[in-house]
């Protein structure tokens, strides 16, 4: 009788231990969270809005970072919808987003996002371009602007999400929910969301 006790506890401390090295083994992954807060001062509207930050989500969650909406309390990042750019910022070209540091290249933890100037965009159809949708473009306009707060100054990269100026192959690939960040800045997002993580 003793030693079928004996047998059923280590049977239970060994699923015990194993539960716990399968949860540290996965926790890189789990706690790779990011808090976020949008802020609609162009009148977007909660549809649109919501729609944007499920692409975002999706955008994220394919790279093993969650998202976290919030609208209260003090989220890690605040994302601001606004009208336009200043016309001084958009003299080069179409801006559609913008991400402030400090001297120093501190982040702020704000962005900003030109909700109209990206309306204006989806709305004006251009030869080879494929029809997009707002809220889909929105969102892609915010995955990027986060990844400027989560990756180091100076970040827009040769290709995917982080480009300076998308092209017509990235909205194609943004059309199809297939525009991405590149596997180098993907190791750069997860390992700022799991420091930002252990510091919120």
């Amino acid at each position: 009788m003793r030693t079928v006790l004996a047998c059923w506890i280590a049977l239970g401390l060994i699923f015990v231990l194993t539960q716990r090295l399968v949860r540290t083994a996965f926790a890189s992954e789990s706690d790779a969270v990011i808090q976020l807060r949008t802020y609609d001062y162009a009148r977007a509207g909660s549809l649109t809005i919501e729609k944007a930050q499920k692409r975002v989500s999706f955008v994220f969650n394919r790279v093993g970072i969650n998202t976290q909406w919030v609208t209260d309390g003090q989220p890690q990042f605040r994302i601001m919808i606004i009208e336009q750019m200043d016309a001084i910022m958009t003299a080069s070209g179409e801006v559609f987003g913008y991400t402030p540091r400090d001297p120093g290249g501190t982040s702020s933890g704000m962005a900003y996002v030109a909700y109209e100037s990206i309306r204006t965009f989806v709305r004006t159809p251009q030869p080879g371009r494929p029809q997009l949708d707002l809220p889909d473009v929105l969102g892609y306009c915010i995955a990027h602007e986060i990844g400027h707060l989560l990756l180091p100054p100076r970040s827009h990269s040769p290709t995917g999400i982080m480009r300076a100026r998308w092209r017509e192959d990235d909205f194609k690939l943004m059309a199809t929910g297939r525009l991405l960040f590149t596997d180098h800045e993907v190791i750069l997002l997860k390992n700022e969301a799991l420091r930002l993580a252990q510091h919120h």
